[in-house]
């Protein structure tokens, strides 16, 4: 008796069936049709059978999202491995009246169903409650109670989770056959552990590109799975970590070669184990290296958003021993005028920029640092170096190439990619990111956009309607609090006039504060700053959105000048006749411009406003000055023996302007705010040509010339 107990041979010809065991299941809506989902807190994975994925993806009105998987298998108690997964999709289920977004596995030929495991349990925080049946999920803050029932299941199509096996486990006593069927407790294979963390990064950027696909803006007949694969096939440039670009080293230009030693700064103890931590990172990733050079910059560490440390060099005084460069990014003005009729935007954010720029060896000497006894130098591109944005810019201009500049706008390390269509969309984003994994260079996948209709850039939110604040800047500008002091007076300038071109009367306001930045009066601030503070803050909450320019339709110019102010605003008319603001224009008087005659500051904001829209004015064919004031009129007819009239009449020259009197309160652009409705009014308006006032002028001529040519 004992002998046939143990003969395993017996055991292998008895049929045994697996145990039935109470499972909770629950019920999902998917395109309207129910499905039982067995909740199985044994599996690691969330899978759908192939059948069931087939027979959802025919009925499904919106586009899957469907992503590849590689090296990837299921197994179960008897070690017997499933086929190769080959791909992941993204399905949005109902649950209670709620949609959760769930990754599944799909499985092929395995009749599985729909199994939700410890995965999707731990996303949503789930407690399985046996004595109520009921499970409990969260999602978005909210927490749902859904019931469940326990069924026993003997078919073969379901999983019934026992316990966790290791996949070089095989029980020996059942039959093979039999075990085929009975799929439990899933768990992920890769052949070798190096594999196995080469999947898990790659399973990362999975989630990551099909996060960044859930995001994007898109018609109901634009395809998704084009930008998938063009995301896949260039995976290997997503990365938070600096990358390095090929056959380009900058290098630093020293006047003066004597070494330098700066004292370092105390690093507080709080801080010591992650500069540390940070210090070693730098070393694997070859950002630094062992040094022996005789300088020595003091290190500086920075605590950003996300709570961890930058290492920095105070390079002060490096930096006067530098020879500058002169290449920088283009003004920020002229990048927000390529924004016109582009549909579809992707902006792409650098790993680190500067630090992907390696440092020839005879420079890095120059950028090296002590910390706890240690002499380190960095072999790439430190931030704080005067020189650090212009060689970089060389660097990434060098891997981008000009031929891409219609469609790719950077500033610095901020790369935008925008176009008019979807499909010339979709093939500029395969060029740009083929290019930079042709050099060598990463960005963060996490904090990139794609395929967006408005987009933040450079502090602006951009769509083709035009140009707004970023929310978060007005925001910063209400909450400022009242400066107490000239340096916070200062700070507070500097955050508004970013954005001066929102409001027409910000140059009036500020300056009835101005005045207080003079370290020769006393500070005193009275209800009258109190009352111009309040007023900037107000007028940016109402910020108006600057709309792109029409080449095609002439431009309207209104111009102010009061007392401490100089104004004015460029603006088109569009089919109703309503005005489309594309900019302001604001600029306190310095104080000798206090004393010109109303007349004279009249032409001073006309001239300083064609000075600053120039770009758009230049060579355009019709300019329309619309004024309430004859200053220019009387610029035509008078003496030009003053030097300043003859520079504003040569300044002036270049621009093909005509003006508009308008008489009295017919002057309407006083307040571009209220977009008020510009009725025909042809006929109080007199229309005047400065054409003619500078045909005869030559800018070559020297200005006693002039004066004799304008004398006659």
């Amino acid at each position: 008796m004992f002998d046939e107990l143990t003969n395993e041979d017996n055991y292998n010809k008895i049929p045994i069936k697996p145990v039935a065991e109470a499972l909770p299941e629950i019920v999902g809506k998917i395109n309207k049709d129910e499905y039982h989902m067995i909740i199985d807190s044994g599996s690691q994975a969330t899978i759908m059978s192939e059948k069931y994925y087939n027979e959802i993806k025919e009925k499904s009105v919106q586009e899957i999202l469907e992503l590849p998987v590689t090296n990837l298998s299921i197994i179960g108690v008897t070690g017997i491995r499933s086929k190769k997964i080959d791909k992941q999709v993204m399905i949005e289920v109902e649950i209670e009246n709620k949609l959760f977004q769930i990754n599944f596995l799909v499985v092929k030929a395995v009749n599985l169903g729909i199994i939700l495991g410890c995965d999707f349990l731990r996303e949503h925080n789930a407690t399985i409650d046996f004595e109520h049946s009921r499970i409990k999920l969260e999602l978005d803050r909210e927490v749902l109670n859904v019931e469940f029932n326990e069924s026993n299941y003997e078919s073969e199509d379901i999983v019934n989770g026992i316990k966790l096996i290791r996949c070089n486990y095989i029980n020996t006593l059942v039959s093979e056959d039999e075990l085929k069927n009975s799929w439990n407790n899933i768990e992920f294979l890769c052949k070798t552990q190096t594999e196995n963390m080469k999947d898990k990064h790659n399973d990362e950027k999975d989630k990551q590109i099909l996060e960044i696909l859930k995001h994007c803006e898109v018609k109901e007949n634009e395809d998704l799975n084009k930008l998938k694969n063009i995301l896949i096939k260039n995976q290997d440039i997503f990365s938070d970590e600096p990358g390095c670009i090929k056959n380009y080293e900058a290098k630093l230009n020293i006047t003066n070669e004597k070494p330098f030693v700066g004292r370092s700064y105390p690093i507080p103890y709080s801080k010591r184990e992650g500069v540390r931590k940070e210090i070693e990172n730098m070393l694997k990733g070859d950002i630094i290296e062992e040094s022996d050079s005789p300088y020595s910059n003091p290190l500086v560490c920075v605590v950003k958003k996300d709570l961890s440390l930058r290492i920095c060099l105070d390079s002060r005084n490096l930096n006067q021993h530098i020879i500058p460069d002169r290449e920088s990014p283009i003004n920020i003005d002229d990048v927000l005028k390529k924004f016109i009729g582009v549909k579809y935007m992707t902006s792409l954010d650098l790993s680190q920029g500067f630090l992907q720029t390696q440092l020839n060896k005879e420079s890095r000497k120059y950028v090296a640092f002590v910390f706890e006894g240690r002499n380190l130098q960095y072999k790439r591109l430190p931030y704080g170096l005067n020189v650090s944005t212009a060689l970089f810019i060389k660097g990434l201009n060098k891997v981008l190439g000009h031929d891409l500049t219609e469609f790719v706008t950077t500033y610095v390390d901020d790369i935008l990619i925008t176009s008019n269509t979807y499909e010339e969309h979709l093939k500029h984003v395969d060029q740009v990111l083929s290019r930079l994994k042709e050099g060598g260079i990463t960005i963060k996948l996490k904090k990139s956009q794609f395929l967006r209709k408005e987009i933040n850039y450079l502090g602006y939110v951009i769509s083709a309607e035009g140009i707004k604040m970023d929310q978060s800047k007005i925001e910063q500008i209400v909450n400022f609090k009242r400066p107490t002091n000239i340096k916070e007076l200062q700070m507070f300038n500097g955050l508004c006039l970013y954005y001066a071109k929102f409001q027409r009367h910000y140059g009036y306001l500020i300056g009835q504060l101005n005045h207080l930045l003079s370290n020769k009066i006393e500070w005193k601030w009275t209800e009258k700053e109190e009352k111009a503070f309040e007023q900037i803050k107000t007028d940016f909450l109402n910020a108006v959105i600057l709309k792109h320019p029409d080449f095609g339709k002439p431009f309207y110019l209104n111009t102010d000048a009061s007392d401490l102010n100089i104004s004015g605003i460029l603006y088109q008319l569009d089919e109703n006749n309503e005005e489309q603001v594309i900019s302001f224009y604001s600029k306190a008087l310095i104080q000798a411009q206090k004393f010109y005659t109303i007349t004279e500051k009249e032409l001073l904001a006309i001239v300083l406003t064609c000075k600053k829209f120039r770009s758009y004015l230049i060579g355009h064919p019709r300019v329309i000055v619309r004024t309430d004031h004859k200053a220019l009129t009387f610029l035509k007819s008078c003496k030009l023996t003053n030097g300043r009239l003859l520079r504003w009449a040569l300044a002036l020259q270049e621009f093909n302007l005509e003006i508009e009197f308008v008489k009295g309160k017919e002057n309407i652009p006083a307040d571009i705010l209220s977009r008020t409705t510009q009725k025909d009014s042809q006929n109080s308006v007199e229309k005047y040509s400065i054409k003619v006032l500078y045909s005869k002028i030559d800018l070559g001529f020297r200005d006693s010339e002039i004066k004799e040519i304008l004398r006659n």
